[in-house]
């Protein structure tokens, strides 16, 4: 079990600028930096860091500490904690030595303040997924199947718009891009032409100005859907 702490501002700024750095001896600096007391400030509890290869299981896992009445709970919107536990889950997702080439932009690791880019920190994004679509986990599987490590172009749609987040566009996603029976996003889900997750996002952004779709149900969503998603909807699983 690891002592789970929040990085304070110089924390934040040394471990912003290691990903930036993409050393190759990075998962050790970001070993001594999470065991540095000047750095960080231990918030009372203690987590499992486990490493999980799909979101999903990230996120189960990551509920069982931060679920309503946890030792968690109170600091789930704790920015600098989430950075600090990617930073513990570093090593663990990338390896010692680090798989330089998977560490990304530093929003995956370091959670930004900006709303629209929150949702691809790699910890903190699928955990706000599960939440915000408790308990009924099953319909957003769009944004919670792929890996960890690689999010993919799904998740960046569904999860980088408010209204998609959650609820009945979410449960849509998950009918066109999920295949129920594979566990898995749908073969050719991640491009970005017909039919495609971005395609979904522009087109709820169309009648978002004439209809409140968010409110309605998944059943009365998918038949306003044009002809080209058709091909996820008809798809076998």
């Amino acid at each position: 079990m690891t002592e789970i702490r929040a990085f304070n501002d110089k924390g934040i700024s040394k471990f912003s600028a290691l990903v930036a750095e993409k050393s190759p001896d990075i998962s050790n600096q970001v070993l001594d930096l999470i065991a540095n007391d000047s750095y960080s400030t231990a918030l009372g509890f203690t987590v499992d860091l486990i490493k999980f290869e799909t979101r999903l299981e990230l996120a189960e896992h990551l509920w069982k500490y931060f679920a309503p009445g946890e030792p968690g709970f109170p600091h789930a919107g704790n920015r600098d904690m989430w950075s600090w536990l990617s930073a513990a889950y570093f090593p663990v997702l990338l390896g010692n030595p680090a798989k330089v080439k998977s560490i990304g932009e530093p929003a995956r690791w370091v959670l930004e303040e900006s709303t629209l880019r929150q949702h691809r920190h790699l910890i903190s994004g699928p955990f706000m997924i599960y939440r915000a679509n408790f308990p009924r986990v099953e319909d957003a599987m769009a944004g919670l199947a792929s890996l960890v490590l690689v999010p993919g172009e799904v998740v960046e749609r569904v999860a980088g718009k408010a209204q998609m987040f959650h609820g009945s566009a979410m449960a849509v996603a998950t009918e066109l891009y999920y295949d129920k029976k594979r566990k898995k996003l749908k073969k050719n889900s991640s491009t970005r032409g017909l039919a495609s997750a971005q395609r979904l996002s522009i087109f709820l952004g169309q009648i978002d100005l004439t209809l409140d779709y968010p409110v309605m149900d998944k059943e009365h969503l998918i038949d306003l859907l044009p002809d080209e998603f058709n091909i996820f909807l008809d798809a076998k699983e």
